[in-house]
């Protein structure tokens, strides 16, 4: 198929789904109320925009310290912030002033959306791939520029299959990748050698929100009433709860003594987290009830973190943190914020989307690896029987986010004279 027969037909395509899904929006409150900013209905004018896109809130994250180093240096420029998710958008509402849900991905709603902007550049995050999106800004002569780009070995075969995908991510003026692997694979979808840089991603220039031991015992003391070990399942993903929590209740049954939090990736999956845990037998409580106002820390020892936002912050009191997306096939989420703690990282095998850091993870030995109840039990042990001995991983893996600091300085040096 040509490209202008593939772009007409995924073009036909999305705006046919658009109109059939999104209706099914006017049955969630939140959805209803944001519905028209799907349909391009934005009702604002800006001229010398900046245009940053992410996708949801982990993106977000990982696009402010770009955002704010922006917002510093190019005062004449608006920027102005778009989310592909709701929890996305919150989070940018905290640091950007102009801020809207991205469309549905038809011209119709593109059009409609940017008619009243004049926009001078555009930058996405990791792999946001919109055709039409991209197409319209493409007609419009706006610069389009990928940073923290990552590309998996199964989204590169996919987007391998569909032309569409493809010709969409050759038409980045410049693609800055988060590693060689990505940068590697981009090459071999077509993207011209000279539009690729490695320059590392800005999601793993982090710094750290909580800046005392003191602070961080502060918090753990509204977790728990104790001040036993802490294991953090952060990001958890469902079906990894097959590995963990038959480990946990054992671990529990013999009376070990440690605290536990339990941080889904997403929201729509507390509930699920909630059943799997009263299935499994283990007590707990939901930090949506302790963090209210003169609320006493649980004095049993699992939380269920169903509140968005402070899954950093929790790391801050780990002595291991598991990162999740790695037992099941997700690809694996960013370990660095635990790592920039000195929290003792375990992970799972499938970690297609991280494969650099684990590596650098590895040379360090700076990692617990998992693959099953066994190696879980066997974290939870060590964790109580040799605190030193994690402690030494934890710091190793601390010094693999040393070396991922100064990514936001290498890819403003590059965009910034462009922008």
């Amino acid at each position: 198929m040509s490209t202008l027969s593939s772009q007409w037909a995924y073009n036909n395509i999305t705006t046919l789904l658009s109109l059939v899904a999104g209706p099914g929006f006017l049955f969630n409150p939140r959805g209803r109320k944001l519905l028209a900013q799907r349909f391009g209905d934005w009702q604002i004018a800006l001229e010398n925009v900046i245009w940053a896109h992410a996708a949801s809130l982990g993106e977000t994250n990982g696009l402010m310290p770009l955002i704010e180093k922006i917002e510093k240096e190019k005062p004449a420029r608006n920027v102005f912030f778009t989310a592909t998710t709701t929890t996305g958008l919150d989070k940018a509402k905290e640091k950007v002033a102009t801020v809207r849900l991205l469309p549905f991905d038809s011209p119709i709603w593109i059009k409609r959306a940017l008619k009243n902007l004049s926009i001078k550049s555009f930058i996405c995050a990791e792999k946001e791939v919109w055709p039409a999106l991209l197409s319209e800004l493409k007609q419009r002569n706006v610069p389009c520029y990928m940073v923290n780009a990552m590309l998996s070995e199964r989204s590169f075969r996919r987007y391998r299959r569909w032309q569409v995908f493809a010709e969409a991510i050759c038409s980045f003026d410049l693609i800055l990748a988060a590693n060689k692997s990505s940068a590697e694979r981009f090459r071999l979808l077509g993207v011209a050698d000279d539009r690729i840089t490695v320059t590392g991603s800005s999601k793993y220039d982090i710094k750290p929100s909580i800046n005392s031991s003191s602070e961080a015992l502060q918090l753990k003391k509204r977790f728990f009433a104790n001040d036993a070990p802490v294991l953090v399942l952060g990001s958890f993903r469902p079906g990894e709860e097959k590995v963990w929590f038959p480990a946990i209740k054992q671990a529990y049954s013999k009376n070990f003594k440690f605290n536990l939090v339990v941080a889904p990736r997403h929201p729509e999956k507390f509930g699920y987290f909630k059943d799997k845990l009263k299935d499994y037998g283990i007590n707990f409580s939901c930090w949506s009830n302790l963090s209210k106002a003169g609320s006493a820390p649980q004095k049993s020892h699992t939380v269920l973190l169903d509140t968005l936002g402070m899954l950093e912050k929790v790391y801050s009191f780990a002595s291991v943190a598991f990162i999740g997306g790695t037992l099941v096939d997700f690809g694996g989420h960013n370990p660095l914020e635990a790592a920039a703690y000195g929290a003792c990282v375990a992970l799972g095998p499938y970690t297609g989307n991280i494969d650099e850091l684990v590596e650098s993870f590895k040379a360090q030995e700076g990692y617990l690896p998992v693959k099953s109840i066994q190696d879980s039990y066997s974290v939870i042990e060590r964790m109580l029987q040799e605190p030193e001995a994690l402690r030494k991983i934890g710091m190793n893996g601390q010094s693999v986010w040393q070396q991922n600091c100064g990514a936001v300085e290498r890819i403003f040096n590059i965009i910034g004279p462009l922008i």
